[in-house]
């Protein structure tokens, strides 16, 4: 039986410098391991990465994470700060809770 509450669709496109990435589904503990996975590989060269979050349902801290590590690793590199856009009024809650306002750009 398929679990939904571990479903992540990852859509990921790279444009020169700049990353792309799509979320559907539920950023949990589960599915933020293989969105890292996905990520990790992507870093390298990388300087600005945007978060389309309209198709996500939900974002636990783990998912946090991998946002904020994404974050340090532009910092680090004197890249831009990764942006969020399109976020459901829960997830945006979250963000907002977790302080991530003053962190990352939120559309």
């Amino acid at each position: 039986m398929l679990n939904k509450s571990n479903m992540l669709n990852i859509d990921m496109k790279r444009v020169d410098d700049k990353l792309y990435i799509a979320l559907e589904g539920r950023v949990n503990t589960v599915t933020a391991k293989e969105l890292a996975h996905q990520l990790e590989p992507e870093m390298a060269n990388l300087r600005g990465a945007v978060f389309d979050l309209a198709k996500l349902d939900y974002i636990s801290s783990a998912g946090l994470r991998v946002i904020i590590r994404l974050q340090q690793h532009m910092q680090k590199v004197g890249g831009e700060t990764v942006c969020v856009r399109n976020a459901n009024e829960m997830v945006a809650d979250t963000l907002a809770m977790a302080g991530f306002g003053g962190v990352i750009n939120i559309e």
